[in-house]
Order: C-alpha cells, then sequence, then structure tokens
C-alpha cells in the first residue's frame, strides 16, 4: 500500500463550473469545494484524472457525493475508516462527511455532487456499488453533454434520475477498512496494513501495541466490530486488489497471501469483490 504522506502532482488550472458541470485535473481540492458551495445547481457533475500517488486534503461539502472510477483503483479515508474503490464501482459519500481520497494508480473519476436532501433515502455512511454498463453511460454523457456544449436542464434532471434508479438497483459491496480510535490498536492495524503478507502471530502484535492478547481481542470487537481474523482479511483483499492492478499473476498473490491453491482464493475474491481475480484484473 503506498505510502499516505505522497502528495498529489497539481496544475495551475483552476476547476470551472458551467451549466451545473466542473471539469477538473489535478486541481486544488479546496478550490473544487469552493465551487461546488457557491453552485445553486441541484446537482453538479464533475470529471477527474489523477496521476498515482495522488492524495486529496481532507475535506467535506455539503452536498451528497457519487464518484465512479471509471480506471484506476481508488482509496477513500473517512472517520469510519479506508474504502477501497476498484475500477467499475463507485462510492457514496452523505453531506458534510469528511473524507480523503487517494489514487492508487493513473485514475479516472466521474463524480456527481447531488443538492443535500435530494436522495434521502441513501444511506448515511459511505458505500461501495457495482456500476451498471448503464450506470456508466450515463454519467459519461452527463459530461459529454458539457464538452458539447448542449445542456438543456431537462435533459440534465432525466440522467440524474435514472442515475438514482441506477443506484437503487446497484450492488453493494463490502470494501471498508474500518480504523480505531484506541492508539493501542491503531499501531497493530498500521503494522497489519504496511505488510498484510507478513503472517505475525497475536503475541507479536499484541506487543506492537503495547497490550496483552486478550485486550486485542477486545479491542477489535469494542473498536472496529469485526474479529481480529475479517480484519486481516479484508487488509488482504486490499493488498490483491492493488496487486492485481499492477499485473501480478493470480497464482503469486494467491500463494503470497497464504491460500493453498489459486481456486480457493478466486472463490473468496469472487464473494468479497463481486468478480473473479482475472476479471478484475483485466480492466487494467
Amino acid at each position: 500500500m503506498m505510502d499516505m504522506q505522497t502528495q498529489p502532482v497539481r496544475s495551475q488550472s483552476r476547476p470551472v463550473v458551467e451549466h451545473g458541470f466542473v471539469t477538473e485535473s489535478m486541481t486544488d481540492t479546496c478550490a473544487i469545494v469552493a465551487n461546488l458551495e457557491h453552485c445553486t445547481n441541484t446537482a453538479v457533475a464533475l470529471q477527474s484524472h489523477y496521476a498515482q500517488g495522488f492524495l486529496s486534503s481532507r475535506h467535506k461539502h455539503g452536498r451528497g457525493q457519487i464518484s465512479y472510477c471509471q480506471s484506476g483503483m481508488m482509496l477513500v479515508m473517512t472517520d469510519e475508516g479506508t474504502i477501497i474503490v476498484p475500477p467499475g464501482h463507485f462510492i457514496w459519500i452523505p453531506p458534510n462527511m469528511y473524507h480523503q481520497a487517494q489514487a492508487q494508480d493513473g485514475m479516472c473519476m466521474l463524480s456527481i455532487y447531488v443538492e443535500n436532501g435530494l436522495w434521502p433515502d441513501l444511506p448515511g455512511n459511505s458505500e461501495v456499488f457495482h456500476a451498471s454498463d448503464l450506470f456508466e453511460c450515463l454519467m459519461q454523457r452527463m459530461i459529454e453533454i458539457e464538452e458539447k456544449g448542449a445542456f438543456s436542464s431537462s435533459t440534465f434532471d432525466a440522467i440524474v434520475t435514472l442515475i438514482r434508479d441506477e443506484i437503487g438497483l446497484a450492488s453493494r459491496l463490502d470494501m471498508s477498512m474500518p480504523m480505531p480510535r484506541d492508539r493501542r490498536l491503531a499501531r497493530i492495524c498500521n503494522a497489519i496494513l504496511r505488510e498484510p503478507t507478513v503472517l505475525r502471530g497475536k503475541d507479536e502484535l499484541a506487543r506492537i501495541g503495547n497490550v496483552s492478547h486478550r485486550t486485542m481481542t477486545r479491542l477489535f470487537q469494542t473498536e472496529l466490530k469485526m474479529t481480529y481474523s475479517e480484519w486481516c482479511q479484508q487488509a488482504l483483499i486490499l493488498n490483491a486488489l492493488a496487486r492485481l492492478a499492477a499485473g501480478d499473476p493470480v497464482t503469486t498473490v494467491a500463494m503470497d497471501l497464504g491460500y493453498v491453491s489459486p481456486s480457493a482464493f478466486s472463490a473468496m475474491f469472487r464473494r468479497r469483490v463481486g468478480c473473479s481475480p482475472k476479471e478484475f484484473a483485466k480492466q487494467y
């Protein structure tokens, strides 16, 4: 996993709001948010291109956010934890939720920011969904309308309505990596994330956190609502996604993660991600 202190590569351009759309490439997050807060449109569309290692500032805005990874992979850090958004998937970020985004590699992201209260039935926490072909076409169409200068409020509203319908039909994926507030458990979790494929005994991890084995087990349950094993499997999935996206063979990834066979790894991967490792890797 990349160093979270990696700084984004920025251009000198500024985001432009026109007809409810924002086009952006490596621009300052604060400037984008400022434009969103002053825009009176019900929804705002944003196309973003990020270089590997891009890390936004921690920020929030009064609009709900849907961000679709058209290519590349994104990590989103919130107070709830870390969430991975693979290509072909999108994330819902509720209004006024502090968040920070990092590009794991070169990434193209299509986003829509909706007025607070427009979609009140969407969850109050961040969630990842699998995008349908129609969803991708609708998001892309919003950008194309702006590029052609053929903006129509009725067309825009119709597309926004269709996107909301597609969200309601989309499959949700558990791609979250909850992080603890307790500093002792945070030291343990960070050690696992830095080297998720290194097998450590519970006693060694407990020493890293300067806690007893029993206290560590209790902290995972009380702080993260997960067992130690469940949290470690999530860390392995994050590692697997990054390596598969980088082109590592499925067999190599499976063996490095401790699976006795590629088929066992593939079965777990499909359950958690919604596609096979090979299908996921083909998107890169």
